[in-house]
């Protein structure tokens, strides 16, 4: 019996060895350079143009492997938490054998510091202390916080001394929103050096539908369901309009097949058949409804805790301070509430701590301030996990919703977990959350496609940050150029303003003393005339989020501006006419 089944290891073994050397393979192992001993759990990840295509961990010995790659030249990194990455460049895999590249990195300086939570299955009570400079605003809190573990919910009690924290408004930030930007976005998934991204998450956010809901008045109706069916009246994607009256809506999002299928938009029990795409133009119903301004306003933080953002996460939770502080600032005629939900990885102490929405700042504020970066190891984290704690708060039906998602590292990639990410995805559109990914250091271009996918998937911008404030270590530079660099906090609140602004039930008409602005038509259709008794001095059209696409210098007193190139919604006229700046709203309706 035993020399049979050592034949039938023996033939095993030769037929994995005839696969290993007839397909394109690598392998190889990550060892201390001092010591020459395996680490377990490091990263090694493998790019082509600086495009990570594949990454995996080592083993228990140090062993990792690569199959059926591709032959070419790659670049590859290894990496683990406690030890300094090393690069190796210009590796060039042969076709149809099986590689090797071994890896020896040495210990790194720096460790992780933080404090383990302390487990217990029973109700207790924490209390929190920290005092931190004058500057920076607060003295002392107390709070109750729930920490929830990997299998339990549990309050426990400790006295938290917390780093002092360094002031506001240090680090930089861009902001780019795709869905502005669609010819720019086409143009780009059709270079196959970016298409890639959308096949290797297998999201594909193209085929879009853009929808605007009014009333009879032409006033935006926000808060409105909106559904995309196809001929079978299967729901193929269903959304709710943002405060601007906007929907986008997506016939393909994870299929990338042709699409022969006839569909419509259901609204209120209202149709559009046979819909225009947005390269047609846009979808415009009209309700038979009052105008309606939403009061409420869900915000919450989902920042990822593991040790790769400790060059940034004192500065961030400083930021996000500011900002909780900061964001009733935003619109004084709405109620907000906040919640965070901080995330590490499966092997951490944590898996997700978690502050519930609600309306007194202050809890959020103790939440954040006793948090800390540690754990992770490997690049990818347990990114799915913080979006399912994340979307199962308890969301007001009522309130306008944002999640600011704060990391610097992609989902595992195995198929459970991208399934449920795209599962996600398509949930959080249809909760009508708004995705508003804050990329911080270390991110790869991988990285930043899945969460412009996020942004554009449920009708949220893109934020990355940038190297000019100095703080963290190098960021990625974004595939886009032309933006402006602002305070991380102040972007945030001005993101938060712009989603929380009402554009329903206001009427602004400008007339003072020898001052007298008119714009119309408005709504318009393809193109607004703007008059003023002297010449202004620029005039900028800005989308809903405050992007400025239209700048013109007039050279006379009546200005006609077209607008067939934008989409349907919500835009802002800017008129600057040298000491005095007015602001208007005007409609779209193509």
């Amino acid at each position: 019996m035993k020399s049979t089944i050592t034949r039938l290891f023996t033939i095993i073994f030769l037929f994995l060895s005839f696969l290993g050397i007839s397909q394109t393979s690598l392998k190889g192992i990550l060892t201390n350079a001092k010591t020459g001993e395996p680490i377990i759990y490091g990263n090694i990840a493998m790019y082509k143009n600086d495009i990570l295509i594949l990454e995996t961990e080592t083993d228990l010995d140090g062993n990792y492997y690569f199959s059926r790659i591709k032959p070419g030249t790659y670049d590859f990194e290894a990496s683990h938490i406690d030890y300094k990455p090393q690069r190796e460049t210009g590796a060039v895999i042969k076709n149809g054998q099986l590689n090797k590249l071994d890896f020896q990195i040495y210990k790194s300086t720096s460790t992780s510091s933080g404090i383990p939570p302390t487990e217990n299955e029973s109700v207790l009570y924490r209390t929190l202390s920290y005092s931190v400079s004058p500057n920076y605003g607060i003295k002392s809190a107390s709070a109750l916080a729930s920490i929830r573990n990997r299998n339990k919910s549990a309050y426990y009690p400790t006295s938290v001394k917390s780093d002092i924290l360094p002031g506001s408004g240090q680090i930089t930030a861009g902001e780019w929103n795709d869905l502005h930007n669609w010819k720019d976005w086409m143009t780009l998934m059709e270079d196959e050096e970016y298409s890639i991204m959308a096949e290797r998450f297998e999201i594909y956010p193209t085929k879009r539908y853009s929808v605007i809901v009014i009333n009879e008045d032409k006033s935006v109706i926000p808060n409105i369901p909106v559904k995309l069916l196809d001929n079978d009246s299967n729901i193929i994607w269903e959304t709710i309009t943002d405060n601007s009256g906007k929907a986008e809506l997506w016939s393909q999002p994870f299929i990338n097949t042709k699409d022969d299928r006839n569909y419509q938009i259901i609204v209120d029990g209202k149709k559009i058949s046979n819909p225009q795409t947005i390269d047609q133009g846009s979808n415009t119903i009209v309700l038979n409804q009052e105008c309606y301004s939403p009061a409420k306003m869900d915000i919450v933080f989902t920042v990822d805790a593991t040790s790769s953002m400790n060059d940034e996460i004192q500065f961030l939770k400083s930021e996000l301070l500011d900002v909780i502080d900061r964001i009733q600032e935003a619109n004084n005629e709405i109620e907000y509430r906040t919640g965070s939900v901080f995330y590490r990885d499966t092997r951490d102490d944590y898996l997700t701590r978690i502050s519930p929405l609600s309306s007194e700042k202050t809890e959020l504020i103790d939440f954040v301030t006793i948090q800390n970066a540690n754990g992770g190891g490997d690049k990818p984290e347990a990114l799915e996990v913080a979006l399912e704690e994340t979307l199962n708060l308890d969301w007001d039906k009522e309130a306008l919703k944002l999640v600011f998602l704060i990391l610097d590292a992609p989902p595992h990639e195995d198929e459970v977990t991208m399934t449920k990410i795209r599962s996600q995805i398509k949930a959080a559109a249809t909760k009508g959350i708004k995705l508003i990914p804050v990329t911080a250091s270390g991110i790869g271009r991988e990285t930043e496609f899945l969460m412009k996918f996020m942004a554009i998937m449920t009708n949220g911008t893109y934020v990355f940050i940038t190297d000019d404030s100095g703080i963290g270590e190098a960021h990625l530079a974004p595939v886009v150029t032309d933006y402006d660099v602002e305070k991380l906090n102040d972007c945030m609140v001005r993101l938060i303003s712009q989603y929380s602004k009402s554009y329903s039930c206001d009427s602004e008409n400008f007339s003072d003393g020898d001052i007298n602005i008119n714009i119309y038509p408005n709504p318009s259709t393809q193109y607004i005339n703007v008059e003023t008794k002297t010449i202004a001095n620029n005039i900028n059209i800005l989308t809903s989020n405050g992007m400025v696409i239209k700048s013109i210098i007039p050279s006379q007193k009546a200005t006609r501006i077209e607008l067939e190139d934008l989409v349907n919604g919500v835009y802002t006229v800017v008129i600057n006419l040298g000491e005095t700046t007015f602001s208007k709203q005007i409609i779209l309706l193509k």
